[in-house]
């Protein structure tokens, strides 16, 4: 069976199966950038939401502040919260699927 070619932009890829599911408190977290300042990070989360906002409109905001000593203070950006690594992984899946950089982390 061939398949028609639509002239529509295409969608950005999607990891395989179901949306990864977003609990309440979850322990584990994506971390999706980390930043110089917190300006900067809110405006990266405003940047992916508004990218991808199916992915991201039910994940909540964590911006964690970290001191690196002689690299300077830098602010994670991090979309929570996952009840699994499975979950968090998934996410980061498809975060990665629109070019950008995931890891999974712990609270």
């Amino acid at each position: 069976m061939r398949q028609r070619r639509s002239t529509a932009p295409a969608a950005p890829p999607a990891a395989p199966g179901a949306a990864p599911t977003i609990a309440a408190d979850g322990p584990f977290l994506a971390q999706i950038a980390s930043l110089k300042s917190a300006d900067a990070a809110d405006a990266a989360w405003t940047r992916f939401s508004r990218r991808s906002p199916a992915l991201f409109g039910a994940a909540r905001k964590d911006v964690q502040q970290a001191d690196l000593g002689e690299r300077g203070i830098y602010f994670r950006v991090r979309a929570g919260y996952f009840a699994s690594r499975a979950d968090a992984a998934q996410f980061c899946s498809q975060v990665k699927s629109l070019g950008q950089e995931c890891l999974v982390v712990g609270k």
